[in-house]
């Protein structure tokens, strides 16, 4: 009679080969800590890589908002090589949508998980069992993707961060294993041939992970303490504006916005803290019709505030204004139903504001 050992014993066979020698034989020449550092030393390009494109798309929306302009448009153009950037299609951080798409992104997500648990994990299966297991991990994304393309139903951003998680795994899993165990026959190569140079290989193996980390850490400080630095305007800074649409004492009425923009950056010790074509709030503060007797229109625009880098309102000092032609002794000698001429600021009128107070923003 067959006995559960006897069905277990093939298929053990299968899915493991002799690698589970070499590798008992890799375990009890390394520590547990030894074998990770290894590990993260090997894999740490595509880790970084990987921690690098999720974390730019988290930022890509983060500049947009923040009017980042040339870091926007980098981060933008760069994604865009690798992925349709569908707003639709996007997760929403910042408000505004995300660098990559939710496929993309969570494909790159499961691909990372998978990187990082590597470094403390081992897949010892034989190359077609991966690849089956692979692919398997694989079809619900490519299922969600074609249905879709061919418009036979309408996917959600869910099934996308689902579906994507399991191909990046699945994709991961195909490949990496068999990219550590390569390494893994170097080391035993090594091992035979010169124990104490492999010995000297792994302190610098170890050194160099380290630093690696370290140079990671510093980056990021850096970064986030560069995006938070804070700069002051201050007041009497003068901004060049331009009126973007025509305003005249016959339509405005007193309240209404006006609409103009910054003409060119303005910086602060070389620092952009307002970029050319940012909004800049204003509104009409008077209007007055013309009227008989002669009666000239008049119009007063106040400038209020424009926006910063960093989406802080900048309060400004600036008017203008505009009167018609009085006809008051024309009316009384000809007809007292003559009235005078409206005022009008016209479109692309350009002057400059200044800043009203000191203001401080994070850049």
């Amino acid at each position: 009679m067959c006995s559960w050992q006897d069905i277990c014993d093939p298929v053990r066979f299968l899915i493991f080969n002799d690698i589970n020698m070499k590798l008992k034989l890799f375990n009890g020449y390394f520590s547990n800590s030894e074998k990770y550092t290894l590990r993260f030393f090997v894999i740490s390009p595509f880790i970084f890589l990987l921690l690098f494109l999720l974390l730019s798309s988290l930022l890509t929306p983060y500049f947009e908002t923040r009017m980042l302009i040339a870091q926007y448009e980098w981060f933008h153009e760069l994604f865009g090589k690798i992925c349709n950037q569908y707003p639709s299609h996007s997760f929403y951080v910042f408000g505004s949508n995300m660098g990559l798409c939710a496929r993309c992104f969570s494909i790159y997500l499961g691909m990372f998980i998978f990187s990082l648990s590597s470094v403390f994990m081992e897949i010892n299966a034989r190359w077609i069992i991966r690849l089956i297991i692979g692919i398997s991990f694989c079809i619900p994304l490519i299922i969600d993707g074609t249905t879709q393309l061919y418009q036979l139903r309408m996917s959600t951003n869910g099934i996308r961060l689902l579906t994507g998680l399991f191909a990046g795994l699945g994709l991961s899993l195909i490949w990496l294993p068999g990219y550590l165990r390569f390494f893994t026959n170097i080391l035993y190569r090594k091992i035979k041939r010169n124990e104490r140079r492999f010995n000297n290989m792994k302190k610098v193996t170890q050194n160099i992970s380290v630093l690696l980390f370290v140079i990671f850490v510093v980056f990021i400080s850096t970064e986030t303490a560069s995006l938070s630095a804070e700069i002051t305007i201050k007041a009497g800074t003068p901004i060049p504006i331009r009126l973007e649409e025509s305003v005249t004492s016959e339509t405005a009425t007193t309240g209404q916005s006006v609409r103009f923009t910054v003409t060119r950056d303005v910086k602060v010790d070389g620092v952009v803290v307002i970029k050319a074509g940012s909004p800049v709030d204003a509104e009409v503060s008077f209007a007055q019709k013309t009227g008989s007797l002669g009666k000239e229109g008049k119009v007063f625009v106040v400038v209020r505030y424009a926006m910063a880098v960093d989406g802080t309102k900048v309060p400004l000092r600036a008017s203008l204004s505009k009167s018609g032609d009085e006809k008051v002794a024309l009316s009384w000698m000809v007809c007292p139903f003559i009235k005078g001429t409206g005022g009008e600021i016209q479109a692309n009128t350009e002057t400059k504001a200044y800043v009203d107070y000191d203001t401080k923003i994070n850049i």
